[in-house]
């Protein structure tokens, strides 16, 4: 595309860092909502739904003890060991160990350029045993640590570089190799959007395509000078996981999960879960619209809404996570004063549910606990809350 002039430059500029910005924001900016209809006296068929159709499970929640030693929890993993947490703080761009007395047994990272030190937020993934994994998106590089004696080690920084409009969403180690997601577009001028899964080698170089997904819907935005096509977080979106030798996906809108095998290449349809679609009505896209009421600082809120209208059904789940036999899945804020999360017992086919606070993200099981980091704290943000399950309501 070529300029005219430098207004045109600067506008685009202005705009898309505004995008950018509120793209990060956007979960901080719903927990933020406060109005009538989050205090629940608008009835939302779709958590009805959930309410109706399965049981419960009471819990006891509150603040890990860390929490005090973290200051802008950006990302959370459960490594091997069961008594340990490991969190990326994005404030000084450190890796921390802690136990469940919320002591920091170690530290790695830092700001920088180094091994093992990150330019900017960072992604953590696990590995085998006590092994785990943070992509450095800004400095194109992945560290690879391990957790010995309570204590983080350094094992490699290794440099990566993918073909031209090829990003890497996601990382997976497991016992059978390293896989990665990527993301491939040409330009936010460009509709055209898809996910692949590609086995990775050794040096975390794309080895063999596995696997295409769906691409993430990016709605049209136009302005006076230049046409885009943004991401947007009512748009339809394919959320991912892996575990052992299971690699899961599904759209943001509706409930049907597939699975793909790392070893065989068998693809199949789970279908355990199956909620009907979260149909389009006005209230809840009033309700929408009122928790996201921040966005005309950030971008043209008539274009932005306007995938709500233009969709046959709203979205569903934000996130998906699969641990062992257990699959979890946040429910897109339903209304009212807590969220949704599903938990579906592969073993058993039993789908349960937890309510949790609307800012909770990057949850993690493990046995009869949930981990989370809550964007909006009673205590400030970006704390690490624990949910002990208790029992069926």
């Amino acid at each position: 595309m070529r300029w005219t002039n430098k207004c045109i430059r600067s506008d685009f500029q202005i705009k898309l860092k505004k995008l950018f910005c509120f793209i990060f924001l956007l979960p901080i900016l719903f927990s933020c909502g406060k109005n009538e209809l989050s205090s629940g006296s608008y009835q939302d068929p779709f958590k009805s739904h959930l309410i109706n159709s399965y049981s419960e499970i009471v819990v006891k929640s509150g603040i890990h003890p860390g929490s005090d030693f973290i200051y802008e929890a950006g990302w959370l993993i459960l490594p091997a060991d069961h008594e340990k947490l490991i969190v990326y703080d994005n404030a000084d761009k450190m890796v921390k160990l802690l136990n469940s007395e919320g002591e920091i047994l170690s530290t790695a990272g830092g700001e920088g350029r180094g091994p093992g030190e990150f330019g900017d937020y960072a992604r953590l993934y696990p590995g085998l045993g006590n092994r785990f994994y943070g992509v450095d998106a800004m400095n194109h590089r992945i560290h690879q640590y391990e957790i010995i004696y309570e204590k983080i080690e350094l094992i490699r920084t290794q440099p990566f570089e993918y073909p031209a409009s090829y990003f890497l969403s996601s990382l997976h180690a497991t016992e059978y190799g390293y896989f990665g997601v990527f993301s491939h577009f040409e330009s936010y001028f460009s509709p055209d959007n898809r996910y692949m899964l590609y086995r990775l080698n050794e040096n975390f170089e794309m080895d063999v395509k596995l696997l295409e997904l769906p691409g993430e819907q990016r709605p049209i935005n136009e302005s006076q000078h230049f046409t885009m096509y943004l991401p947007n977080i009512f748009a339809e979106r394919t959320l991912w996981d892996a575990d052992g030798e299971w690699f899961y996906y599904l759209s943001s809108h509706n409930s049907e999960i597939s699975r793909f095998n790392f070893i065989s290449g068998k693809l199949e349809i789970i279908s355990m879960v199956d909620i009907p679609d979260r149909e389009q009505n006005n209230e809840t896209i009033d309700f929408f619209k009122q928790q996201y009421n921040t966005i005309d600082e950030h971008v043209d809120s008539e274009q932005y809404f306007s995938i709500l209208y233009e969709n046959k059904s709203l979205p569903m789940f934000n996130a998906l996570q699969v641990q062992g036999q257990t699959i979890l899945l946040n429910t897109f804020y339903p209304a009212g004063s807590e969220g949704i999360v599903l938990l579906a017992d592969q073993d058993t086919e039993e789908l349960k549910l937890v309510k949790v606070p609307h800012s909770l993200v990057h949850i993690s099981k493990r046995e009869n606990t949930v981990y989370g980091i809550d964007l909006d704290g009673t205590g400030g943000s970006y704390e690490v809350m624990v949910l002990t399950l208790e029992k069926d309501l």
